[in-house]
């Protein structure tokens, strides 16, 4: 697996938390459907 980038860290922390914004949130979401290795 590769290393993301911190952005991309600080959202995912964020989700595991539920400590996202709304406009966190759908990022997020969008993240998952470029990458869906990330929900793996």
């Amino acid at each position: 697996m590769a290393i993301l980038p911190p952005e991309q860290q600080e959202l995912i922390a964020g989700y595991v938390l539920g400590d996202l914004s709304p406009e966190e949130a759908a990022e997020f979401v969008q993240l998952l459907a470029q990458d869906p290795a990330i929900a793996a």
